[in-house]
């Protein structure tokens, strides 16, 4: 399972706050979220609705996902630049390096999916205020 980076949700109609508020939180426990960012939630309200609904909803989602995407795209361009095939119909326009700089960009980016992904949160993060609070 991919874990998800962020969450955008546009809620168009007239939906009471609150029930927002609740499909949220029952989102939040379906997703495995980065630890960093647990609540990264965004939501936009919009009251008119769409032309022929009450209401509506769009969720968009950053995952790790895309990562695994993005690596089958660089092994089908690998394939297809090693035979420099079709390479005749951008060089008239940029430069061949342009191709091994993306390239390589995009390497970093599957990469950097990667780590994400195999991240784990850590044990305990001492922070500065912790003996200044007492709990009771």
């Amino acid at each position: 399972r991919a874990k998800h980076l962020a969450a955008a949700l546009l809620v168009r109609g007239d939906v009471p706050i609150s029930e927002v508020s609740r499909n949220v939180s029952r989102l939040g426990q379906q997703l495995d979220m980065i630890h960093w960012n647990e609540d990264g939630f965004k939501v936009g309200l919009c009251r008119v609705p769409p032309v022929g609904q009450d209401a509506a909803v769009l969720c968009l989602l950053n995952n790790c996902a895309v990562g695994s995407v993005l690596g089958e795209h660089r092994a089908r361009f690998d394939r297809l630049y090693l035979r420099k095939a079709h390479l005749h119909h951008y060089t008239q326009y940029v430069e061949e390096a342009t191709f091994d700089e993306a390239r390589a960009c995009v390497g970093e980016l599957v990469d950097d999916y990667a780590r994400l992904q195999a991240s784990v949160p850590p044990a305990h993060v001492e922070h500065p205020l912790d003996d200044a609070i007492e709990l009771r």
